[in-house]
């Protein structure tokens, strides 16, 4: 993935495998030996068909770069 820190990463997901899902806004944070790591402010708005969410809290996604599944932390201090 590789972005300047602070960049705006639009992420989609789909679901069945070609429907679109959620979609959303976060902050590229960086990456390690994990993945690539991306975060959300308390009040990021994630939608997707039909629904829409403010999320009350911060968090951060992690995308693998083994091609694992994507890990999501909600953090809540």
């Amino acid at each position: 993935m590789r972005f300047p820190w602070g960049s705006t990463v639009r992420v989609s997901t789909l679901k069945w495998p070609d429907r679109p899902h959620w979609n959303f806004a976060g902050s590229y944070l960086g990456a390690d030996a994990h993945g690539d790591w991306i975060g959300y402010p308390t009040g990021s708005t994630f939608e997707r068909p039909g629904a829409s969410y403010v999320s009350p809290v911060d968090q951060v996604t992690l995308v693998p770069t083994d091609g694992a599944e994507t890990l999501l932390w909600v953090v809540n201090l």
